[in-house]
């Protein structure tokens, strides 16, 4: 409520003689009691009246009732002129809009610590992604950011733990295509993957997923494991992170296109997925440049082909599918990070610019050429309409493969 003094009683047309009680003053500004120092404010206004009515001049001289002396203060009826009585108002109507103001105004963001949920295990690629983006903005924004690791599903439950938090700015998910191939895999999603987040970037982007092997595993090419899986069908299988997940859909893309039948493992990631590769629990995956090149380098798993459409600068050796004989294999992979919907714009807008310019950073432009990825950093509006034409690329590759949500 904005008040000045002479704005409900300056309207009142009545000669100046004419006295108002002032015990119609706690009715007048009963509603603006909303708390401790406001009720002090109208303490001091009551008495300030009944001081003024009290020694004005002789015309607007308080007349109290006979028995106010024995009675007490309940019982005084004091009355104050309308001059005096605005001219109190004035004061205790700019002391209310001070408190207001004071209690109503919010710290500067961000004010306290930012959850970023990472839908899968540590040491995946999303979880790498997230330690890059979580070092640059904790320097950035000058406030903690906590990586906090919810594996499951998918991703289908650390994103509706994000779809059902507070759109206050202070919980944030950074994923990657498991966020539109969900909405394939799954027939019923617990939270809406457009009506319920505000898209705040695209971070960056990869030139595609890389197929590695098992050492063990003969083959040297894309041709020769084909070969190999057309002669002992359902003998080799493959990890992905997750039913639904990008590493599932390419996976179900390769048997179909090439007439194969390997096994599909789900895992809750790419990091144990990864792991049993190298254990040769499974014979293959999927998976990005962000988290393999170690074991590329260690010798510990072999690379075939990228999904991609180019290859790879970390790993130029390595072709892609197309060049091996597969035109219609194509798929790359990116990293974004959203807020809940309903976030306040200037808070989806200040995480948005805060990405920008650490994107664009010497610092961070290398780490992403180290971990084969492309910085992006799209607005708002540009990572939505990428979502939108995501999800109708993997809807296509999912007719492809035969995939049915489940």
């Amino acid at each position: 409520m904005v008040c000045t003094a002479g704005m409900p009683l300056l309207a009142l047309v009545v000669p100046i003689k004419i006295l108002v009680p002032v015990w119609i003053l706690p009715g007048f500004v009963s509603s603006l009691r909303s708390s401790a120092r406001i009720a002090g404010i109208l303490r001091g206004a009551r008495w300030c009246c009944y001081v003024e009515s009290r020694y004005c001049c002789a015309r607007q001289r308080v007349r109290m009732e006979k028995n106010a002396i024995t009675e007490g203060w309940g019982r005084m009826k004091p009355v104050v002129s309308v001059p005096g009585l605005l001219s109190v108002l004035s004061v205790m109507c700019g002391a209310i809009a001070h408190a207001q103001s004071a209690e109503s105004a919010e710290p500067a963001y961000p004010s306290r610590p930012i959850r970023m949920i990472a839908p899968f295990t540590a040491g995946s690629t999303v979880d790498v992604m997230a330690r890059v983006v979580q070092e640059q903005l904790t320097g950035r924004l000058n406030q903690n950011v906590v990586v906090d690791n919810r594996p499951g599903a998918n991703g289908i439950i650390a994103t509706e733990m994000v779809a059902k938090s507070r759109a206050d700015g202070y919980t944030m998910l950074i994923t990657t295509g498991s966020f539109t191939g969900n909405v394939i895999a799954t027939k019923k999603l617990p939270y809406d993957p457009v009506r319920d987040f505000a898209p705040i970037t695209q971070i960056a982007r990869s030139y595609g997923l890389l197929l590695v092997v098992h050492p063990g595993i003969a083959a040297q090419s894309i041709k020769e494991l084909v070969g190999f899986a057309k002669a002992n069908p359902r003998k080799l299988s493959y990890a992905s992170s997750g039913v639904g997940n990008m590493t599932h859909l390419v996976g179900e893309l390769l048997n179909a296109l090439a007439g194969i039948e390997i096994n599909h493992v789900p895992y809750k990631g790419s990091a144990p997925a990864l792991t049993d590769v190298i254990a040769r629990q499974v014979d293959m995956t999927f998976i990005s440049t962000v988290s393999v090149m170690p074991f590329i380098r260690s010798n510990r798993v072999k690379p075939l082909a990228l999904t991609g459409g180019d290859r790879s600068p970390v790993m130029p050796q390595v072709p892609t599918f197309k060049e091996a004989g597969y035109p219609d294999f194509e798929m790359t992979g990116w990293y974004g990070l959203w807020f809940a919907a309903k976030t306040p714009a200037p808070i989806v807008s200040r995480i948005n610019a805060e990405i920008k310019k650490a994107v664009a950073s010497p610092e961070m432009k290398a780490r992403l050429d180290e971990l084969g990825l492309i910085g992006v950093a799209s607005t708002p509006a540009e990572f939505a309409k990428y979502l939108r034409e995501d999800l109708a690329l993997q809807l296509r590759i999912a007719r492809k493969a035969g995939i049915e949500p489940q």
